[in-house]
């Protein structure tokens, strides 16, 4: 999302809204990632956010179909929220035009979570996809997009509008017929791809003309498949601003004929909704008043200028908002009303910009929002009644005003009924993101309960989700029945262990069911035949006999158990062994007291026990150093020697004999020489016994770091010897390199400032023929390898900017450099 003006990039940092939300609810979600233009960086970061529920979850993330994406695994807390970085394997999931590949992401949870894909959330560009789950998965779509703004021709790669398309079935025959013409295919000309489990397709407009857009053409497949919608970099005429928008779509299963959307906060008269009809002769009426009869496959367009507008449509029909603030624009694919929404979503505050909660629920429902257990928040008085639903149905958009830490959780929840709740984040110069946190299904029936499992004669506690103006029906084992929210059964007994059905009526939604299953702990009894070793227990006992015992579950219910054991004896015997140092018995080298276990035919393991005792060996060791033609106890060539020496205890001794010969010295300073000044330089003469310098320093080696002349006599075995060297102190210039080439041979692999000695408030900036910064640093040790985010550049010419301070003089210096390869 970004600023133009005069076709000139302002480039303006920017954190959009980092949302991690309790979206749409599942264990397995499906989708693709459109290939977002890369200017500017307009693409990166992506991240994945996910949100566990109340129960713990073990997230996978993976390509089924191999796309090159790592699998991911992670662990949540109930509660709780992960962000996951995708940018590292960006060239594994975006989607390539017209091309069939395997980079369809999985997520897969062993509980419930919601999740959602992120684009460039700290840019100029970014948006989020809320993934919507089972919702998203169906096997025929119409592409509903917004036709009135253009994609940006201001930016290198050119953004477009595209549908994205995954399988989540291997054998998977797609047809598509696109409205308008797309990379590598015609204009209404049907087409069929074979697609895999994992693989993805994304079809890609050729032009991008609003009126080019893609809405309109259709998708049907012969298994369940995703969609995501993307509008990369778009504008509207007349306004300087730029963003991404999209949303994943859903079949034509899941949408509605009813819908209402609350205005957001974009300037003028471009904040717009655009209705898709999915048959012939579909009547569209706008707060209660015919505007338009459409048929299969056209879009009607209509300004939002309420706060709030209701559609209704005489066939089931796509609604699609572009929203935003000032001209930063968001869009969404818009719930259906009828019977559908959520009691509570949550979502992570990730920036401290404007957070908007848009929310639209059933009169009588106002008094009864709740964020973050404040009623303040989201007033009945903040709610005004939605045109043409006869006060039905009240709407509000309210600034999110709490002092909430970023990173920390926002939940809304509402006691009494079901809500929707569009989420409107950001500001009218940097971006906004958009997007709906509530459910587009209607499974509003959920039987819950306390007590699983139940003792004989204790209580069972059945629960239904409290919904303003439902009625509630229960029937289960032993005829039981009741018309309660939430029965309870006292006193139960095995009769009534089983499923317990649960049917909720809400008016104008019919009656939805739901069931949960019941278990009775009554007295258990069982027995247990055991065979134990010598010297183990079995649950305490050590001793062959019967023995009956009462037990009690962590639920109290009591269980006899009859236990008959029987102990086998074990075998135990003892050895003493006396050894030389260096020898062994049963692999054992010290003196000590031995225990092991030897494998027995009847399971029960023999003890042998070995005292064993270890003689020592007289050992020694001699160093001496001789010179060459000398001897050491015979020996005149350096080497280790070992001599055996005969002991009276039958032990032998040894003796070793480290030899070293020298030969006579001839230390090398080397030639004489020239140093930088602010430069030094290690003197060494080679490996000696003894050193002593010119200022009597006795080290190895010597820092010379002035000019002179400088001497060392070294000494070993042989006597001493002298050498010497002249230094000349010269001043050198700070310069750079007109050239490099970065193959790795070890030589000009960088490019870096030479004779850099002593620099301070050092600053080079290294830029591309277009104007970007390639790299940058503050260290005059570093320099540039030759990449750009990993990837090696091909031969160029490169511009440098270096300033730096040199002897308390400010030093500005810049010039051009060639890349060779």
């Amino acid at each position: 999302m970004s600023w133009i003006r005069n076709a000139c990039l302002l480039l303006t940092c920017f954190i959009c809204a980092n949302l991690s939300s309790y979206a749409q609810i599942d264990t397995d979600f499906w989708f693709a990632a459109p290939d977002i233009t890369s200017a500017g960086g307009r693409d990166v970061p992506v991240y994945l956010r996910i949100t566990s529920f109340n129960e713990a979850s073990t997230v996978t993330i993976s390509q089924p179909a191999g796309g090159g994406l790592p699998v991911q695994t992670i662990n949540l807390l109930p509660n709780s929220s992960a962000t996951v970085n995708l940018t590292p394997w960006l060239s594994s999931i975006e989607c390539t035009a017209n091309t069939i590949q395997g980079r369809g992401i999985r997520i897969n949870s062993t509980s419930q979570i919601s999740a959602y894909y992120e684009v460039n959330n700290n840019g100029l560009n970014p948006e989020f996809f809320v993934l919507k789950g089972r919702n998203a998965l169906g096997n025929q779509f119409f592409i509903s997009s917004q036709n009135f703004g253009s994609n940006s021709t201001t930016v290198t790669p050119s953004p477009f509008s595209s549908f994205t398309i995954t399988a989540s079935e291997d054998n998977t025959n797609v047809t598509i017929v696109p409205s308008k013409a797309i990379v590598g295919r015609s204009a209404g000309v049907p087409f069929t791809i074979t697609l895999n489990r994992g693989q993805s397709y994304s079809a890609v407009a050729v032009s991008n003309a609003g009126n080019q857009h893609l809405d309109g053409s259709t998708i049907n497949s012969t298994k369940p498949i995703a969609v995501i919608l993307a509008d990369d970099f778009m504008t509207t005429p007349g306004q300087p601003c730029a963003d991404l928008i999209g949303d994943q779509t859903i079949p034509v299963s899941v949408i509605g004929t009813e819908y209402i959307a609350t205005k957001g906060y974009l300037f003028g008269s471009i904040e717009k909704l655009f209705i898709m009809a999915t048959a012939n002769a579909t009547t569209i009426r706008k707060d209660g008043i015919v505007v338009a009869t459409i048929n299969t496959g056209q879009t009607f367009v209509t300004d939002l200028t309420n706060t709030s507008t209701y559609i209704q449509a005489s066939s089931p029909v796509y609604v699609y908002q572009l929203s935003g603030i000032g001209c930063e624009y968001g869009s969404a694919i818009l719930p259906p009303i009828n019977c559908t929404g959520s009691l509570s979503t949550t979502f992570a505050k990730g920036t401290s910009r404007s957070i908007y909660l848009n929310a639209f629920v059933r009169s009588g429902g106002e008094n009864f929002f709740r964020v973050n257990g404040n009623a303040n928040v989201i007033r009945s008085t903040d709610f005004t009644p939605v045109p043409g639903t006869s006060n039905q149905w009240l709407s509000a958009s309210v600034l999110l005003n709490l002092n909430i830490p970023l990173d920390s959780p926002v939940t809304i929840t509402n006691s009494r009924t079901f809500f929707h709740l569009g989420v409107l984040a950001g500001n009218d110069r940097e971006g906004t993101a958009y997007g709906f946190f509530s459910s587009f299904n209607n499974n509003y029936a959920n039987a819950t309960t306390p007590t699983p499992l139940v003792c004989d004669g204790g209580i069972i506690e059945l629960k239904a989700d409290t919904l303003l103006t439902a009625t509630y029906s229960w029937t289960g084992p032993a005829g039981f029945t009741s018309n309660l929210q939430n029965p309870v059964i006292n006193n139960a007994t095995p009769v009534n262990a089983g499923k317990y059905y649960l049917t909720v009526t809400l008016p104008g939604c019919g009656n939805q069911l739901d069931s949960v299953t019941i278990g009775i702990g009554g007295v258990k009894r069982a027995t247990v035949n055991e065979i134990i070793c010598e010297g183990d227990d079995y649950d305490g006992y050590t001793a062959s006999g019967t023995y009956i015992d009462t037990l009690q579950t962590s639920l109290g219910c009591d269980s006899i158990r009859t236990l008959n054991l029987t102990v086998l004896a074990r075998s135990n015997f003892n050895t003493t062994q006396v050894i030389c140092e260096g020898q062994s018995v049963y692999g054992y080298t010290s003196s000590g007291i031995y225990i092991d276990t030897l494998v027995a035919a009847n399971g029960c393991d023999s003890i042998r026990t070995l005292d064993l005792t270890v003689l020592p060996r007289g050992r020694s060791t001699l160093r001496q150093t001789i010179c060459i033609g000398q001897s050491y106890l015979g020996y005149t060539i350096a080497g280790t020697y070992r001599d055996t020496l005969v002991a009276a205890n039958g032990c032998d001794s040894i003796r070793t004999l480290i030899l070293t010969v020298d030969v006579p010295a001839t230390p090398n300073l080397g030639p004489d020489r020239e140093l930088c000044n602010g430069d030094t330089i290690q003197l060494f003469p080679g490996n000696y016994t003894t050193y002593l310098w010119q200022d009597n320093s006795t080290n190895s080696t010597y820092i010379a770091s002035q000019g002179g002349n400088y001497s060392v006599t070294v000494g070993n075995a042989c006597g001493t010897a002298s050498d010497n060297v002249n230094i000349r102190v010269v001043d050198c210039v700070v310069v750079f390199p007109n050239a490099f080439t970065p193959n790795g041979d070890g030589r000009n692999d960088l490019f870096k400032i030479l004779n850099a000695f002593n620099l301070k408030d050092y600053s080079l900036m290294i830029f591309n023929r277009w104007g970007q910064m390639v790299y940058s640093t503050t260290d005059f040790t570093q320099g540039w390898n030759g990449e750009i985010k990993g990837q090696p550049q091909n031969p160029d010419t490169f511009v440098y900017y270096c300033r730096y301070t040199k002897d308390g003089k400010s030093i500005f210096t810049k010039g051009s450099f060639v890349l060779i390869r």
